[in-house]
């Protein structure tokens, strides 16, 4: 398992990046739960610079198909076939146990999208369920000089999270302009 960094950035004193968690096979997967992320200076951890990443996106779902595969509507969802994500929530216990869960998308519109492997069945409540990209998350935080950052120094940003039994840490640098 395997936790990696987007490159995090400071724009307006406040430091981000795009955090991609892994399995032990290379596919995306989330972690048990939000990965922490951490700051330090080349001495210590800095004040007030714990913070815990989040989904980079968590859309609604506002209608799903009884057919095979099952299509998703999803207004302006952004994502190109191949994508993995996380359907969550759909109600109905038929529909529910067919879409719920780690699946492969196939976009068809820029508002709907096929999950590759699922036959529908029984009904979809209206409205129900939420869907999320596999292992991407984002952080920010504000950088205040109150919190002992100094323009011109570099700081470290580790991440921890768990996947399936394994802890795993990333890290990152940025550099505060102040």
């Amino acid at each position: 398992s395997f936790i990696g960094f987007f490159g995090a950035s400071v724009s307006g004193g406040v430091v981000s990046s795009l955090i991609q968690t892994v399995n032990t096979a290379g596919a995306p997967t989330d972690a048990a739960s939000f990965p922490t992320i951490k700051i330090y200076s080349s001495t210590a951890s800095m004040p007030n610079g714990t913070n815990t990443a989040s989904y980079v996106e968590e859309k609604n779902i506002t209608g799903a198909t009884i057919a095979t595969p099952v299509v998703i509507t999803c207004v302006d969802h952004g994502l190109l076939t191949g994508m993995q994500i996380k359907v969550e929530n759909v109600l109905d216990s038929t529909l529910g146990t067919a879409v719920n869960g780690n699946r492969t998308v196939t976009k068809i519109t820029a508002d709907t999208f096929s999950l590759n492997s699922t036959v529908g069945s029984g009904t979809y409540t209206a409205n129900s369920g939420k869907w999320h990209r596999l292992g991407l998350y984002k952080w920010q935080h504000t950088l205040n000089v109150g919190d002992g950052y100094t323009a011109g120094n570099s700081y470290i940003v580790i991440a921890d999270a768990t996947i399936g039994s394994d802890v795993v840490t990333g890290n990152d640098m940025f550099q505060y302009v102040g």
